[in-house]
């Protein structure tokens, strides 16, 4: 699925009202970031996450919308990306739970286990399938099921 910056989702569809930049500037309960992206990623109102900064890229957009059109994995639905001051601001839906990176340290080797199975069962059938490269596709993966 391709589109143009900026991209906004239908008001209809959102979780509540969309957050302003003001808002999203001083936020104040930021999230943990898979790696230094010089940026920042914070959660509004329980119901955003919004992620911003230099090593953000539209790719990570472009593969939230292919996942909700196309695959049907659970995934954060992407409501806006633009640009505001030359940096790219991702808008997304806000999912508790924990991460698989924050998890994996504190996972039984058989809870790797399942998870690495249900993993491969996801590359294999669904992206695969739909002719992608590993590269093209890299979600971040939020589990509830070993609270």
């Amino acid at each position: 699925m391709s589109f143009t910056l900026p991209y906004y989702q239908e008001a209809g569809q959102l979780p509540g009202p969309f957050p302003d930049q003001n808002e999203i500037e001083r936020a104040t309960r930021i999230l943990p970031k898979r790696s230094d992206s010089g940026g920042r990623v914070v959660e509004i109102r329980e119901k955003y996450v919004v992620k911003h900064g230099p090593l953000v890229t539209e790719n990570e957009g472009h593969a939230l919308l292919f996942v909700e059109t196309r695959l049907n994995i659970a995934a954060p639905r992407l409501y806006a990306m633009y640009r505001h001051r030359d940096t790219l601001y991702i808008v997304m839906e806000y999912i508790p739970g924990i991460s698989l990176a924050m998890a994996w340290s504190s996972l039984t080797g058989a809870k790797k286990h399942s998870i690495v199975g249900q993993l491969r069962c996801i590359f294999d059938q669904k992206i695969c399938g739909a002719n992608l490269t590993a590269t093209a596709f890299s979600p971040t993966i939020l589990l509830d099921t070993f609270h």
